[in-house]
């Protein structure tokens, strides 16, 4: 699937996997969300499938991940999403089961899926940010018979204060299994780190702005 053809299935920016780390380990994917995370003071639950639990033990394997980290779901089965992600489960399994077969309705569901994720276990948690991964590793993954899409994608997505959100969709182009997984995990680390950044500049310009306005 070409990038422009999924920005429009989706309505999503797609994340060039070619600007994840070669070759990751669980201190180098974690490092620059959690180094975030203590600069703001704030923390992070994540809600996980293809990942497999990666993205949530490479946030732990930073020293004093204790003050930004809760916890995470890894919810792969049907069963197991309905049991760790009730909230979202009667809406999106119905939703991702009836686009199944259908190549332009899949992605969408997808978005939705990892966004209401990501806002759930949040919210469980109750912590400032979420974050969520949904996608296929592979290789058996086919998508509607002649339709060309196969594994090597997930979407990937941060829920935080007052409403931010930010989703993207990751295509890798392979279907090696364990490394579409890291490669999933590292993502979802990326665009944490950039969301907790960015919310920071912009509370710094905001505290800017009314510290000028009351001189």
């Amino acid at each position: 699937m070409e990038r422009n053809e999924a920005e429009r299935l989706c309505c999503v920016k797609v994340l060039d996997a070619r600007d994840l780390p070669a070759t990751p380990t669980l201190s180098i994917v974690g490092a620059g969300a959690a180094a975030a995370l203590r600069a703001a003071g704030q923390t992070v639950a994540a809600s996980e499938t293809t990942s497999g639990g990666l993205l949530a033990a490479a946030l732990l394997a930073q020293p004093g991940a204790s003050a930004f980290f809760s916890g995470a779901t890894v919810a792969y089965s049907k069963e197991a999403i309905a049991t760790l992600l009730p909230e979202v489960a009667d809406v999106l399994t119905n939703q991702h089961q009836q686009a199944y077969d259908n190549p332009e309705g899949y992605f969408p569901s997808r978005v939705a899926w990892a966004s209401m994720a990501a806002k759930s276990v949040r919210d469980q948690c109750g912590t400032t940010w979420g974050v969520a991964e949904t996608g296929a590793a592979g290789p058996t993954f086919h998508l509607a018979t002649g339709s060309g899409r196969t594994s090597g994608f997930t979407l990937v997505a941060v829920a935080g204060p007052e409403g931010l959100e930010e989703v993207r969709l990751v295509q890798t182009g392979h279907a090696e299994r364990e490394r579409n997984q890291w490669q999933f995990a590292a993502a979802a680390a990326q665009l944490l780190q950039e969301c907790v950044q960015k919310d920071r500049v912009c509370e710094g310009a905001t505290g800017s702005t009314q510290e000028s306005s009351s001189l």
